[in-house]
């Protein structure tokens, strides 16, 4: 069995989610009071990442505001979050790499497995199988009895890895194909035969290209 592992936010995704989520979740005019506070929270320690100041880099900032977005999603039931998660998926339309979208398609007419695997809650993620995905991970964001995690793990870095060898313990890495964006995406990148970097952040199109990794860019 082969495997095509595909990347979320920058790669599959020509945006970041997070700020996304919060965009829709003012436009749906969702507790505002809470969104303010939180939306304040995230201006700040963005800023703070920006000037590369209190040790904060972009998987340190990415964590902390997926935790801080939990905050707000446990202000809504489950039927209201997923309906939440339908409407953002619906506002991605406009976003989504389309050249990412053919290339998993022609890997599934090559028989390969389409992974799409990601930090992000898998509650969202779900929404977009039906571009062609087998399998979906992320971080879950529901425990087994269907509660909302307050503290959900969030997968990153060689959680990723981990998580992958969870579901498929016996994957042929050496045939595997796998597509990121993001340096701190090397722990996949690193372990796939076929690695692409899609529109590269400025690090890792330094590595991709000292190591003769294929170059693919947003369509």
């Amino acid at each position: 069995m082969m495997y095509s592992i595909v990347d979320f936010d920058g790669t599959l995704l020509q945006k970041q989610t997070v700020p996304h989520l919060l965009k829709t979740w003012k436009v749906r005019g969702l507790h505002l009071k809470a969104y303010r506070r939180v939306y304040r929270w995230m201006i700040i320690r963005y800023i703070r990442y920006k000037l590369k100041i209190f040790g904060l880099n972009q998987k340190t900032f990415r964590l902390t505001a997926m935790q801080r977005m939990t905050e707000l999603f446990a202000l809504l039931t489950k039927e209201q979050l997923h309906a939440f998660f339908q409407d953002a998926y619906q506002r991605t339309q406009p976003h989504i790499n389309e050249a990412v979208v053919r290339a998993i398609k022609e890997d599934k007419q090559n028989g390969m497995t389409i992974i799409l695997l990601s930090g992000n809650y898998d509650a969202f993620l779900n929404c977009f199988k039906p571009l062609g995905f087998d399998v979906v991970l992320g971080t879950k964001l529901f425990d087994a009895s269907q509660q909302l995690i307050q503290h959900p793990n969030i997968i990153i870095g060689d959680k990723k890895v981990d998580l992958i060898e969870s579901y498929f313990p016996h994957i042929d890495w050496k045939n595997t194909k796998g597509y990121a964006d993001a340096y701190y995406d090397l722990p996949i990148l690193s372990k796939v035969g076929l690695p692409i970097v899609v529109t590269p952040d400025k690090k890792l199109m330094h590595y991709a290209k000292e190591k003769g990794w294929t170059l693919m860019y947003q369509s």
